[in-house]
């Protein structure tokens, strides 16, 4: 069936191909799937990529965000050499959501504590000199999450490099790695 072939399972008498539960499955136009992942890569805008696929912008649109959100999930799942990690900040938003559980704040705004409070949430990113990437969005900022998040990702003969945050430092010591702290 469009031209890749089609499995039956005995049992249950299913069927299936080698893109069922892929994000590729039900998506027709495979030959110009790597012409729009190229695009994507580019950074053409919707109609662009639609233009040079010569696809519909609809299904240019589509296609992003399915190829994006695969892109998404996408992490390294090790790290060595020189690590370098970095944590920031962003206000939780509740854009689209009709009851706030707080005042609401007008173009962005600033939230109620200065720094880490509780209405920023902190996001970690993590990457090696060999290019693998990894993010985190984690529930707090303190040395338990530090460690659940970061011991099975890097290696322990990998030289860690920070901010100078005390996080970083305390793993880096219980792990036994190096840790060197990178200034401005």
């Amino acid at each position: 069936s469009r031209a890749l072939r089609r499995y039956r399972c005995k049992l249950c008498l299913r069927t299936s191909s080698v893109l069922t539960n892929t994000p590729l499955a039900r998506l027709r136009k495979a030959a110009c799937w790597e012409d729009y992942a190229q695009a994507l890569i580019d950074g053409l805008t919707v109609r662009q990529a639609a233009i040079r696929c010569g696809v519909c912008k609809n299904t240019a649109f589509l296609w992003r965000h399915r190829f994006l959100k695969t892109m998404a999930t996408h992490q390294a799942t090790r790290e060595e050499g020189i690590v370098e990690v970095d944590e920031t900040f962003f206000l939780e938003s509740f854009k689209g959501q009709r009851g706030l559980p707080r005042p609401a704040r007008h173009r962005g705004g600033k939230g109620r504590t200065r720094g880490t409070g509780p209405d920023y949430i902190p996001v970690m990113v993590v990457q090696d000199r060999a290019g693998h990437l990894a993010d985190f969005q984690l529930d707090k900022m303190d040395a338990q999450t530090v460690k659940r998040v970061l011991a099975p990702l890097i290696a322990p003969d990998a030289v860690l490099c920070s901010d100078g945050a005390g996080v970083y430092a305390s793993f880096s010591t219980l792990q036994g790695m190096t840790h060197q702290v990178v200034r401005h």
